[in-house]
């Protein structure tokens, strides 16, 4: 048996018959459904790992550790701002909601943000990358995009907080 775009080629007694799609029946319809999906998406999807550099360890350490991060959460389009101490200390704003911790940056290159709270601790690890200039923290599990718009290089001391969340 061998398919084609239209239907399927089926061996009988007397050599291969063509089968219209038309009566493939359920599967070979959600086949070519599943295919023309697939060859659609890929004129709308952004080709992966063109536009984005993943960061190094090192190199995150450099950008973050010690300024003043402002940026989008991509999703919902809220400002937010993270002041990071050089000893990875941090206050994360993100439209009047505030939240105290510290930073982690591994080996790896991936960056995990955690503030531990009255009744339960919160923590969410990123791969950082630069999209054509652009800092972006894109968050493992649900793909969340933090894009960084400015980097204070001047921040000398981070603001002292009283966590609201």
């Amino acid at each position: 048996m061998a398919e084609g775009i239209g239907g399927r080629w089926l061996a009988d007694g007397d050599g291969w018959s063509w089968l219209p799609a038309d009566r493939l029946g359920f599967r070979g319809r959600a086949l070519r459904f599943i295919v023309a999906l697939a060859v659609v998406s890929a004129f709308f999807l952004p080709p992966s790992g063109v536009a984005a550099d993943t960061l190094a360890a090192q190199e995150i350490k450099k950008l973050i550790l010690g300024k003043r991060l402002v940026g989008v959460l991509e999703d919902t389009n809220q400002r937010w701002f993270e002041c990071i101490a050089p000893s990875g200390d941090t206050v994360f704003n993100i439209e009047g909601r505030i939240s105290a911790g510290f930073v982690e940056v591994h080996d790896g290159g991936v960056t995990c943000f955690t503030y531990p709270r009255r009744d339960d601790t919160s923590r969410a690890c990123f791969t950082a990358v630069s999209e054509k200039g652009t800092l972006v923290f894109v968050e493992l599990v649900f793909g969340t995009r933090f894009r960084v718009d400015a980097i204070d290089e001047r921040f000398d001391e981070y603001p002292p907080s009283r966590p609201t969340s």
